[in-house]
């Protein structure tokens, strides 16, 4: 879908109709960029900059606290 993904420390602009989920997109982006290193993801930080005023902070915590939940259930998961 993103041809090997969003770069780092790289700005990059979400276009399209209205409706497709680029707020969702770059909601979960944003979410995802915090992920530890000792899970796969790179501890980043990330910058949201909505110019529509549809952020939703209750929904980036929905989303955050469910990445929580995933990493803690692989932590947690045997390997064989």
């Amino acid at each position: 879908l993103l041809g090997g993904g969003i770069g780092k420390s790289e700005l990059t602009e979400i276009a399209g109709l209205p409706g497709v989920g680029k707020t969702q997109l770059a909601m979960q982006l944003c979410v995802n960029v915090r992920l530890p290193t000792a899970f796969g993801g790179v501890q980043g930080d990330a910058i949201y900059i909505d110019s529509e005023g549809s952020f939703s902070p209750e929904r980036s915590q929905i989303m955050a606290l469910a990445l929580q939940r995933h990493a803690q259930r692989v932590r947690s998961t045997p390997t064989s």
